[in-house]
């Protein structure tokens, strides 16, 4: 007799972080994009269970970075030399885009 086993799928769902300079606009480009999955932003500091973030990447050239995530609740942490470290808390559900905002460290 055959005994049918239900195999948990794992749905993903695919997001893009993209990062702009908040005074001009521009893409950031080159910059290190952080997702932290069940963890939080509390003065302005990321506050997890763990001491490596999920997922890693980096913006493009147009300040485009793409991730295949679980959906979940998470933190995306902008990080470049030139750029003020920025992170904020978001849900992610579906499929979309996640814009994150950041201005220069220095001039």
């Amino acid at each position: 007799m055959w005994r049918v086993r239900k195999v948990s799928e794992r749905k993903e769902v695919f997001i893009r972080v993209e990062a702009i300079d908040s005074e001009t606009g521009e893409p950031i480009a080159f910059a290190r994009v952080e997702l932290w999955k069940d963890a939080r932003v509390k003065g302005g500091k990321i506050v997890a269970s763990k001491a490596e973030p999920d997922y890693v990447g980096s913006t493009d050239a147009d300040g485009i970075a793409s991730f295949r995530v679980e959906p979940g609740y998470y933190v995306v942490a902008l990080k470049s030399q030139m750029w003020s470290p920025v992170a904020k808390e978001v849900e992610i559900t579906s499929d979309g885009v996640i814009t994150i905002k950041s201005v220069k460290a220095f001039v």
